[in-house]
Formats: C-alpha cells, sequence, structure tokens
C-alpha cells in the first residue's frame, strides 16, 4: 500500500498534547498517525507556536502556523482536523478548496450545529472527498454489535450518567443509537442543570418508538465520565469506566420463578486505548467501509438536529 501523505491541524490534547509525556499510550492523533506504516505523517499546523516547538521536537517533522502554505508545499492527501469545536466550519470550508486533498477526519460532533455540517457534507460530496466523522467508538465492530439489539420489538429502557457537557460527553453514545434508531419521539427535560461552558447539561428523558433513555447529570465527578445501563427482556448492556469496559448478559431461560428476573453474564469487551483510534484509520483508509462511514455521517446529524431541538426546549424551559 502506497504511504497516504498526511498533514494535522491541531496541535491540542486530542490533536498531540494526551500521551506526550506515556509511550504506553496512544491517545493523540500524532502518535498515531507517526506509527501507522502506511501514513506519511509530514506535518502539523497550529497558531501556537510553543505547541509547534514542542511537535517539531519530539517528532521530528515540519511545524506550522500557516495553513495554506504547509497543504500547497506538502500536497497531502489526507489532513485529520483536531480543533476546536467553533473553528471546525471554517476550516474545513477552507480545506475542500486544495486538489490534493482526497479524504479528511474530522474530531466530533463535526460541526457547531446541523446546519454547518449539512452544508460541508454536501459540498465535500460534490467535490468527492471522503469526509470521516471521528466517533471512533463507532468504528469498532465489535461496539456497533453491542448496540444492534435496540433495534429490536423488546421495548428497552436505558440510564447514561455523564457530566462535562450533554453533546461533548454523550454524542459518542448517541452515535451508536443513531446508527440504530431514528430520532426520539419525544423529548422531556427534566432537570436543567448547570452549563459546562456553552454546553447544557440537562437531565432529560427520550422516547423512541420502542424505548427509552434517561440521561442523568452527574457533578460529583471532576473529569470527564460517563457510564450507562441499557436492557429489554432478553439483554442487559452495562459500561463503566468511561465508556471502554462493556459488558452483555442474557436473561436466563426457564429459570426457576425466584430468579425470573435474573440475567447470566454473557461477554464482555474492553477497549485497547493504544489501538482503538488504529481502528478509525483502519476502517477509512485501508477497509473503506463506505455503507458504515455514511451511516456514522448520517447518525452526526442526526446527534446535532436533535441537540438543536434540546437546546431550543432547554431555552424555554
Amino acid at each position: 500500500m502506497k504511504k497516504i501523505k498526511t498533514l494535522l491541524i491541531g496541535l491540542g490534547k486530542i490533536g498531540f498534547s494526551n500521551d506526550l509525556y506515556n509511550e504506553n499510550q496512544f491517545l493523540s492523533h500524532s502518535k498515531v498517525l507517526k506509527k501507522i506504516n502506511y501514513i506519511d505523517f509530514v506535518c502539523g499546523v497550529d497558531k501556537d507556536k510553543r505547541k509547534l516547538s514542542k511537535f517539531k521536537e519530539k517528532y521530528k517533522i515540519d511545524a506550522s502556523n500557516n495553513l495554506r502554505h504547509s497543504i500547497l508545499k506538502h500536497k497531502p492527501s489526507f489532513i485529520v482536523v483536531s480543533v476546536n469545536t467553533d473553528n471546525l466550519f471554517f476550516l474545513l470550508k477552507k480545506i475542500h478548496n486544495f486538489e490534493t486533498v482526497k479524504n479528511v477526519l474530522v474530531e466530533k460532533p463535526g460541526c457547531k450545529n446541523f446546519n454547518n455540517l449539512k452544508e460541508i457534507i454536501n459540498i465535500y460530496k460534490k467535490k468527492k472527498i471522503n469526509l470521516y466523522i471521528n466517533y471512533n467508538r463507532s468504528y469498532d465492530l465489535k461496539i456497533r454489535n453491542f448496540f444492534k439489539n435496540i433495534k429490536s420489538k423488546d421495548y428497552f429502557k436505558s440510564v447514561y450518567l455523564y457530566n462535562r457537557g450533554f453533546l461533548n460527553n454523550c454524542s459518542h453514545f448517541l452515535n451508536l443509537v443513531f446508527l440504530n434508531l431514528d430520532l426520539p419521539k419525544k423529548i422531556q427535560i427534566l432537570k436543567k442543570g448547570k452549563k459546562f461552558k456553552s454546553d447544557i447539561q440537562p437531565d432529560v428523558k427520550l422516547t423512541f418508538k420502542n424505548g427509552e433513555i434517561l440521561f442523568v447529570y452527574k457533578k460529583r465527578y471532576k473529569t470527564s465520565h460517563n457510564e450507562f445501563f441499557l436492557h429489554n427482556k432478553k439483554y442487559k448492556l452495562k459500561s463503566n469506566k468511561n465508556f471502554t469496559d462493556l459488558k452483555k448478559y442474557k436473561k436466563i431461560r426457564n429459570a426457576p420463578i425466584q430468579n425470573k428476573d435474573k440475567y447470566l453474564y454473557y461477554s464482555n469487551y474492553k477497549i485497547d486505548k493504544k489501538i482503538y483510534q488504529i481502528k478509525v484509520y483502519n476502517e477509512i483508509l485501508k477497509n473503506k467501509n463506505i455503507k458504515l462511514i455514511k451511516k456514522i455521517n448520517e447518525s452526526s446529524l442526526k446527534i446535532l438536529y436533535f441537540y438543536r431541538k434540546l437546546t431550543n426546549n432547554y431555552n424555554k424551559k
């Protein structure tokens, strides 16, 4: 496989510094891009000169604060965009004008709002540029399989605990949900809660055709934290450790009356953070799973459309 010339925009935590001082972790795009043998990582771009200096010292590749100059110089076919959500739309509109660019991976949620993301998806489709949104758990087949059963006719119930903003923290879970379900039929804000930066943090109940999800804000966690519980008549799904450890249980068949509501452990799956971003790159650049990529983008649009409705309800309450 010919090496794919790659440029990274954004040298913040996700782009560069999350795993800077830990050789055994692979949490940043920089470290993963440098590790993958079919990627030619040519340049990092950021406005912050201190970040550029640290990046260049660490990886010994070009670092620049001029995006246009860097793209014209290196002619990358693949660009990773890892910047603040407010800047995603502006950068994505800028990137599509360069002829060498054929693939773009952008951090979730893709853009700040539904209209922006819909516009970008349409532009990239016309330009024949592949756009991928980095809901990394949705690119993992084993995790997707855990969520397939919510399409069942059996009514499901779920509780999701979160902090540090609804869109920021709940969107990975919602992307997996919306891969399988349409938008909720009803949105009920049970408690407004305090905002995290510009992101809302309500307790909210979503009612679907075949189930319901209760999102509950948990203030006690200082760092990003989420866990969830989901069940129907046939199975139960649990996750803790910040959505990295999933466990599945199946209902006991022909159980004694005293055990009729019991579930037996069936399987589990732990996300290996050393390779979970590598899996995303493999899926989009090697396997080119077009059907999956389209579904993830559609689910991303659903999230932003739903979040707009949720925010409108929140502001009225």
